[in-house]
């Protein structure tokens, strides 16, 4: 997690940036069919890096009480997500197992998903995320332990 605070980028500044990327590999900007993509580049931007926006470890402090005694590992399988590697900005695109021992209290379900894609939605390698989603979990004093395994393809390495 990057700990100096980012200067702020203006729309303006950002679209002029990929209309320079378009010139770069060959096109034009001005043409009919990417006019409006500079646009539609930004507005993506926003939704796919939306985890520097969030804490991620504030999903776990929202817990439940009403446990009954349960002690055994809580686990979510195969929850999708969808990154981008932070040295050649290339998608990875993968699957995430995330469990945990619970102590006294419980987190929802759906919750472990949203860890894991605060995180994921960040510029990231694979052992990061893996290490960002299981500090959140040790930092948090409702969980004893827990499980992580990530099943991930990276875009630059498809071939």
């Amino acid at each position: 997690m990057a700990t100096k605070k980012m200067r702020h980028v203006s729309r303006k500044t950002a679209e002029a940036a990929v209309r320079t990327l378009m010139r770069y590999a060959g096109d034009d900007p001005a043409r009919e069919g990417l006019r409006d993509t500079p646009k539609r580049v930004v507005r993506a931007y926003s939704d796919w890096f939306s985890g520097y926006g969030t804490d991620p470890g504030a999903y776990l402090r929202r817990t439940f009480e009403e446990v009954e005694g349960y002690d055994e590992m809580v686990v979510l399988r195969d929850i999708s997500f969808e990154s981008f590697c932070e040295h050649h900005m290339a998608p990875i695109i993968g699957r995430a197992h995330v469990g945990y021992l619970p102590s006294a209290r419980v987190v929802g379900i759906s919750k472990l998903a949203r860890v894991v894609e605060g995180f994921a939605r960040r510029l990231q390698v694979q052992e990061k995320l893996t290490a960002q989603i299981a500090g959140t979990f040790r930092a948090d004093a409702s969980t004893r332990a827990e499980f992580l395994r990530f099943i991930a393809i990276e875009g630059n390495n498809q071939r």
